[in-house]
Parts: C-alpha cells; structure tokens; sequence
C-alpha cells in the first residue's frame, strides 16, 4: 500500500478482504480476519464515514455484486480468528504481509 506514515494496518486488513473477495476465492470458505474493527466496518450497521472506510465500502459493493450474480442463497460469513492461530496456510500470509509493510 504504501509507508506506514500514510496508511494503517486497519486499512491494509481491509484491502486483504478486499483482494479476498475480489478474487472470489471466499465463494464456499468463511474467510477468517484477525482484526475486529476491520469486521466491524463491514457490518451493516457501520458508519463508513470515517478514515479507511471506502475500503470496507468498496467490499460491501463487491459481496453486493457477487449476491447478484450468485443469487439470493449467496452469503458471506467473515470470522474472527485470534492472529490466524492454526489456520493452515495463514502463517505463510501474515509473513508476506509483515513483508509487505516494510
């Protein structure tokens, strides 16, 4: 994304589900996200006001236009998952993420 003077981690969690769902590879998985505020700018009840928050936007838009071409019986269920402890390939993830912000 960029320096970590310009953007935040919150954001680049919220660019991850983004690309996730972008790449439709969520179709048939519950994607787990290891930080609850990025959740919670994608519920429904969110204010998307506030910095980041045309990302979580833009992902609600993308999940809309997936329901649309999928059908009514799509639907996406984003857990949380502490650090994405145990979850196979999640370790090889966060390393290329902690890569990535450097």
């Amino acid at each position: 994304l960029g320096s970590a003077e310009e953007y935040t981690v919150f954001e680049a969690e919220l660019v991850g589900i983004l690309l996730g769902l972008r790449a439709k590879k969520v179709i048939g998985h519950t994607p787990g996200v290891d930080n609850q505020a990025a959740i919670k700018a994608l519920s429904s009840k969110s204010k998307l006001n506030k910095p980041g928050h045309h990302i979580a936007a833009e992902a609600l838009n993308t999940t809309s236009r997936t329901r649309k071409t999928r059908g009514k019986r799509y639907a996406l269920t984003i857990r949380w998952t502490a650090g994405h402890s145990g979850i196979l390939g999640n370790e090889k993830v966060d390393s290329e993420a902690k890569k990535a912000a450097e």
